[in-house]
């Protein structure tokens, strides 16, 4: 929106691999009878004072301001000159603004400081001579005149010349919430533009998604193409945030349908990638880096490094490793040409990736350790995470195997402190919103009572103690039913809950949420009566231990649920599946007889463990071997002696080399099914 490319999205490119209400107050007719009553004779002293019942008025608003979402003219001429960088000199462009300041629509506060705010703006990041002047502006107004939203940006540009750490989200929340009908689109959009980006990277997707929307009906319509396309270009990151990957590549390309100046084009092309990348598109991604590449000035020299950073990364992933050799050795010497310890940390970890790739350990380790000693010292923990985790994944795939799992330790312990922190900023933050919110509501209470004053001493004695009396026996009266009615009906609800959660826990498997073997035995009574051929599936997971132990019970966690959900969601109703027992799991088929349908059903299983399990950034190989059999059951003996069978062909299965299965058909006699087998 001013032109400044935000790069705390480009250079993560781990990112992705790595979120009965009714009382039946009807059937209490008593109690609503009471309130009833209340309400009567509240009504009946309000018309005998002649207090304005439910109708306070906001006096703190004294200025009249039309709400609207379109520039008006005056905002137009300040867009022109501060929405974009231009090459006019920003003095000049200060003495514009004061020219300004004769403008007709001035005698409007809102509109005076909107100008006052742009000019503060402009002195503070430019470093005019006029920054005390700037501020002062603000001392013309009174607190029922301010705008609060204009003088929190201005202050904001203060403390960001004096302060290194500035509170940006703390700041921009400040600004946002003082927003009012009063201020005018332009200030609105600034503002609103601003919180936004703050907002999702604090993980507020919900109020970074208001904002931006307020900020593109600004921009729709007041005829601002090229802002427009930027909100859209923000939308499609908070789309991203939330997993929506598709819905934001399509708004990101809406985006650059509408983007005219090339910074903008830019910055979308680069989300674009990043975008892509996520979701390993790395060709179209690489083509989005570079197409951004081409359109950056020469002299962006930090631009075009991290824009770099990023197509090596692409060059890499593709198995292009001549051509991401040499590319991360002209972006380092870039980096070290323009002295830049960011730039060259970021360089580092990737050329160091490189070096790993092709065989070259001894610099990749030493290279890679230097740039992330340069994220601790300068407590970049973030990016630090995703590049531990990253690096631990290559040292994992090129043996070396003890490296990766100290790497991976350390990510996680920073990560765990991240989180911690985020939770304790996230919360210091909403109380402060919270407490903001409350100190405005009271001082609306102080203005609306302060008015309504010189009314209310006029009530005589006898209306104030009967207004009392009756308050007081309809609350108390009213509460003794309510609470006792409220107390027993929530007693009621928690036994109901908790005997409901209790018997679901005591015949669901806690981690899968499939059926235990209790409640396999309670289902088979129902079965027994059918006397229907089913297909019994005995399966257990391949080298199970192995990722235990490589990567953690968490990650073996993961595997169980996510290949017991992928089986689970294609089963019939009429259909059950059991957690046997660690990794072995039975599967109970009504009505299958059909020699091919078998073939089908079993082959179907087999694919879907296959499916490779993601786990943070990790892709972990699964298979499963199986026994099968068809059979009529009638009876617990029968059942038994199938369960027997389809044991013993499990273990045929094993022997025979594992990821398949091995079973019998009446039909067919003993069958063995693989994956692919036609």
């Amino acid at each position: 929106m001013r032109g400044t490319l935000s790069l705390r999205y480009l250079k993560i490119y781990y990112r992705y691999r790595l979120t009965e209400v009714s009382m039946m107050l009807g059937k209490r007719s008593f109690v609503v009878g009471v309130f009833m009553l209340v309400l009567s004779c509240a009504q009946s002293i309000a018309q005998t004072s002649e207090l304005p019942v439910g109708n306070r008025t906001n006096n703190s608003t004294t200025v009249a301001h039309e709400a609207t979402e379109q520039f008006s003219d005056f905002e137009h001429i300040i867009w022109q000159l501060t929405g974009y960088p231009t090459d006019t000199d920003p003095a000049d462009t200060w003495a514009a603004l004061e020219a300004l300041e004769s403008h007709a629509l001035m005698d409007n506060p809102a509109y005076a400081q909107l100008l006052y705010f742009l000019q503060c703006h402009w002195a503070f990041r430019y470093n005019l001579p006029y920054q005390e002047i700037a501020l002062e502006q603000f001392e013309k107004f009174d607190d029922n005149t301010r705008s609060d939203a204009a003088y929190a940006k201005c202050q904001q540009d203060v403390i960001a010349t004096s302060s290194y750490e500035l509170p940006e989200l703390e700041l921009n929340v400040t600004a946002y919430q003082a927003l009012t009908e009063t201020d005018p689109p332009l200030l609105v959009a600034w503002v609103a533009y601003d919180y936004a980006y703050y907002a999702l990277d604090a993980g507020l997707t919900d109020q970074a998604m208001e904002a931006t929307m307020k900020v593109r009906a600004i921009a729709e319509q007041s005829g601002l193409r090229e802002l427009k396309s930027e909100a859209l270009g923000l939308m499609a990151l908070i789309e991203a945030d939330i997993l929506q990957v598709e819905e934001a590549l399509a708004t990101n390309a809406k985006a650059l349908e509408l983007a005219q100046r090339d910074s903008t084009r830019v910055e979308l092309l680069m989300n674009r990638g990043w975008l892509l990348f996520g979701i390993d598109r790395l060709e179209e991604g690489l083509a989005a880096y570079a197409e951004a590449e081409a359109l950056i000035d020469s002299e962006n020299e930090r631009l075009l490094i991290t824009t770099g950073t990023n197509i090596a990364f692409a060059l890499r992933r593709l198995g292009r490793m001549e051509e991401a050799l040499t590319y991360t050795e002209a972006l380092l010497e870039r980096a070290y040409r323009l002295g830049d310890a960011d730039s060259i940390a970021f360089v580092q970890t990737q050329r160091a990736s490189v070096l790993l790739e092709i065989g070259e350990q001894e610099q990749a380790l030493a290279m890679f350790s230097e740039a992330q000693q340069w994220f601790r010292d300068n407590k970049i923990t973030s990016v630090l995470v995703e590049n531990l985790k990253g690096w631990a994944e290559l040292l994992f795939f090129h043996g070396m195997p003890s490296e990766a799992y100290e790497t991976l330790v350390e990510s996680i312990e920073l990560n765990n402190e991240l989180n911690r922190a985020k939770r304790i900023t996230n919360t210091e933050l909403m109380q402060a919103v919270v407490a903001s919110q409350e100190q405005r509501e009271e001082i609306l209470k102080l203005e609306a009572a302060r008015a309504e004053s010189a009314l209310e001493l006029q009530q005589s004695e006898f209306q104030q103690k009967l207004w009392i009396i009756i308050i007081s026996v309809a609350i108390i009266f009213t509460g003794i039913v309510v609470i006792a009615y409220l107390r027993l009906k929530r007693a009621h609800r928690e036994l109901a809950e908790k005997t409901k959660q209790l018997d679901y826990e005591s015949r669901h498997d806690p981690l899968t949420k499939l059926h235990n073997r209790r409640s396999f035995g309670e289902f088979m009574q129902s079965q027994f009566k059918n006397n229907q051929p089913a297909l019994i599936v005995l399966l257990d997971l391949d080298h199970f231990k192995r990722i235990n132990d490589h990567f953690g019970h968490d990650a073996g966690d993961e595997v169980l649920r996510i290949i017991c959900g992928r089986i689970k969601h294609k089963l019939k109703s009429t259909d059950r599946m059991v957690r046997w027992g660690g990794e072995e799991f039975l599967i109970y088929l009504n009505d299958v007889n059909d020699p091919e349908i078998v073939k089908v059903l079993i082959q179907r299983i087999l694919k879907d463990v296959q499916q490779p399990v993601r786990f943070n950034s990790t892709e972990l190989p699964v298979t499963t071997s199986i026994g099968f059999l068809v059979r009529n059951i009638s009876t617990q003996l029968e059942l038994d002696e199938a369960l027997s069978l389809a044991d013993t062909y499990l273990y045929k299965a094993k022997g025979a080399g594992r990821n398949r299965a091995v079973g019998e058909h009446e039909k067919l006699g003993e069958i063995c099914i693989t994956p692919d087998a036609d």
